[in-house]
């Protein structure tokens, strides 16, 4: 167990909450960078890969017209003049190609706004974002330290009853679309990177993607290694965790059972 595991105290599959504790910090997120504002410095586990060497990025045209298929295909009445006229831009996340061979792209429209990871010619859309910001924070890791990097984020959505979802989706796996996710309702968190296997999760204020104001610091996101979904096709599940801070807020509680995406 590493130290910066040991640091934290028991383990909860629980998340706190919004507290009292306002860390006035306007936090520009990188994954991967330390934030000015926290003590000590950040260390960098070696960095692990999926090679994929044949795999070319995804430009801007074909990028356009994958979300417009899936679009269109997720709601085949709507009209198709209307799905083409979805504007769609890449979105930067640092050491997403190098090491999982993937890209991240928004579709900006009133109506079909979403995020997607895309790898060649498949798509996957992250999370939800109806009636939400969508995307918060995203970044590459590898919490179980299997030298497999994995694909962590945090999603806002919701009419009605606003949550948080937070994932982790394994580059083994995918194209899977239904990895187990924890949720939690009327809150916002964030993934703050500081190497591969710390991961932190924090409650915060909404800024752009990767950026946010920090409310406070409830723990670390950790993996549980199990494929929760009984074995279906495109590879394990990962099911995410928080291990939490002994000092961490405690108002805000995932749903008793996380539902798969």
């Amino acid at each position: 167990m590493d130290s910066a595991r040991a640091s934290w105290g028991f383990r909860i599959i629980i998340v706190v909450a919004c507290g009292a504790l306002a860390l006035s910090v306007s936090s520009a997120i990188g994954c991967g960078h330390r934030d000015p504002g926290s003590s000590g410095s950040t260390t960098h586990a070696p960095a692990s890969s999926i090679p994929e060497p044949s795999t070319e990025r995804v430009g801007p045209a074909e990028a356009r017209r994958l979300v417009q298929a899936r679009i269109q295909a997720a709601h085949p009445t709507a009209d198709p003049t209307r799905v083409s006229a979805v504007a769609v831009s890449e979105v930067a996340v640092p050491e997403l190609w190098e090491r999982m061979r993937m890209q991240v792209f928004a579709a900006e429209d009133d109506l079909w706004n979403g995020y997607y990871v895309m790898r060649g010619s498949e798509a996957v859309e992250l999370g939800r974002s109806f009636g939400g910001y969508g995307l918060l924070s995203i970044c590459v890791c590898d919490l179980d330290g299997d030298g497999v990097p994995e694909l962590a984020y945090s999603c806002s959505w919701g009419s009605g009853m606003h949550r948080t979802e937070l994932a982790i989706l394994d580059g083994r796996g995918f194209p899977r679309q239904d990895q187990p996710v924890m949720s939690f309702p009327n809150v916002d968190l964030f993934l703050r990177k500081q190497d591969d296997r710390t991961v932190l999760v924090e409650q915060g204020r909404f800024e752009s993607v990767n950026r946010w104001r920090t409310l406070a610091r409830l723990g670390m996101l950790r993996s549980e290694p199990a494929n929760a979904l009984g074995g279906a096709p495109g590879g394990n599940a990962i099911t995410p965790s928080i291990e939490f801070a002994p000092d961490a807020p405690a108002s805000v509680r995932p749903w008793p059972e996380p539902p798969a995406r």
